[in-house]
């Protein structure tokens, strides 16, 4: 009889703990992934994961629909060469422009200087000029009688030269007017902040052109501006340009793997290439390897992308992959520009739905079922849905009373007592200075 009771009690306790959430749905640690896929020369895998990650930055923290962690890609600096050069003709022809009076024509130039160095941010640049570009863009938007929209480029310069700002004896008093008023904004206005952090291996964190001195660094700026983030490791670079919104800290982790380790990701990868895994696949069942990256970047659950070959190219597809079961919910589909970059509005869409769907009860009923065991679904059993909005996050069935984790939970509270659930770990240390300046003008 005792040998029962025992066999009981553990299996009580056993059930209890296993069948509990795997963290909460809200905050859970989740993994950027690009599937390899097909080799296109219009498309950029990597440009297209980091414009994921700064879309899925807005969702990361504590409270919110997941802490993100993002993997350096292998890229190349003669592309950032390539954007600083282009850069400076850019800058070159837009000043002429103003000079010539072609106010709508110069303003073109500079927002597609600045679009082009959002979409490959620079670890280095010139600083001189970053600010340069911005007096002259606003002042060809003052001088077209968008006063709101001068204000909002003059916000940029802080970020480059907290001590810059437009020479009263050479720049118009309505410019150094809009500059102040800019200013006043940036100090005083709403403000947003962003940890970043490299870890666990060694890194070189660089912000808006200027290495920060850290591998984790916190920012703090206005609502609705950000910063370029460019983090450097042993397995490649991440860049991406992160903004400032309303709410808690956000919260952006880039991985570096430690020494010894670079070519363990590498191999899995391959693993993944050789297999030929999508979404697709991903969706019908587990995938060891997908399971073995989930363990070595230890997060709960992957966020997804691949470029289907039936859509030539033309879009990419994001999924929620959790470990042991497969891609949970609705696969999104978001349509690819001429340039290979993804289309920000879609992408913008898709994430927002994905957050949503992560804190609703779905997922949460999907991470409990991992725990208890049921088998995951057979091939085919579950269509892809479009990706289009109105697509219903697709919820798994709901396990009986006696298999739900609060019901083993509260039962082997009661028989245990004093068992421990365990203790939440959070990563330690000081961070960098906040970023916040006061700033002045200085008539050069």
């Amino acid at each position: 009889m005792r040998k029962i009771w025992m066999g009981m009690l553990f299996c009580l306790v056993a059930n209890g703990v296993y069948a509990q959430q795997p963290a909460a749905a809200s905050g859970q640690k989740t993994a950027v992934v690009m599937l390899p896929g097909p080799d296109r020369k219009q498309l950029n895998p990597a440009t297209i994961q980091d414009s994921i990650v700064s879309a899925a930055a807005r969702y990361s923290g504590e409270g919110l629909a997941w802490q993100l962690l993002v993997l350096p890609t292998p890229a190349a600096m003669e592309k950032e060469q390539a954007a600083l050069v282009a850069l400076t003709k850019q800058v070159k022809r837009g000043k002429k422009s103003y000079r010539y009076l072609k106010l709508k024509e110069a303003r073109k130039i500079f927002q597609a200087a600045e679009a082009g160095l959002d979409f490959i941010p620079p670890s280095r640049c010139n600083r001189k000029q970053m600010t340069q570009m911005y007096l002259y863009w606003a002042r060809a938007a003052l001088d077209a009688g968008d006063k709101n929209g001068a204000q909002k480029i003059l916000a940029q310069i802080p970020r480059f030269d907290p001590m810059a700002g437009p020479d009263p004896a050479v720049m118009p008093p309505n410019l150094v007017a809009t500059f102040d008023l800019a200013l006043e904004n940036y100090r005083s206005g709403p403000q947003g902040s962003f940890h970043v952090e490299i870890g666990p291996g060694p890194g070189v964190l660089y912000v808006d052109c200027q290495e920060s001195g850290s591998s984790k660094a916190t920012l703090k700026g206005p609502l609705g501006n950000g910063s370029w983030i460019v983090a450097q490791t042993r397995g490649g670079i991440y860049r991406g340009k992160l903004r400032f919104v309303k709410g808690s800290r956000r919260i952006l982790r880039i991985f570096s793997a430690p020494l010894g380790e670079e070519t363990h990701l590498a191999d899995l990868f391959l693993a993944l290439k050789h297999s030929k895994a999508s979404l697709t696949t991903l969706k019908a069942g587990r995938n060891i390897d997908m399971d073995a990256l989930a363990v070595r970047l230890g997060v709960d659950s992957l966020l997804v992308a691949d470029i289907p070959a039936a859509k030539k190219g033309k879009a990419i597809r994001l999924g929620r992959y959790l470990p042991g079961q497969g891609v949970v919910g609705s696969v999104h589909q978001v349509p690819l520009n001429a340039k290979g970059g993804v289309e920000l509005e879609w992408l913008d869409k898709a994430i927002d739905s994905m957050a949503r769907a992560q804190k609703g009860p779905g997922l949460l009923a999907a991470g409990t079922i991992k725990k208890v065991g049921p088998k995951p679904p057979a091939a085919g059993a579950m269509a892809i849905p479009s990706g289009k909005e109105e697509d219903k996050p697709e919820v798994a069935g709901a396990s009986p009373w006696y298999q739900s984790w609060w019901f083993w939970t509260a039962t082997g509270a009661v028989i245990v007592g004093g068992v421990a659930t365990g203790v939440l770990l959070s990563m330690g240390g000081d961070s960098s200075p906040s970023g916040q300046v006061v700033l002045t003008i200085d008539p050069r």
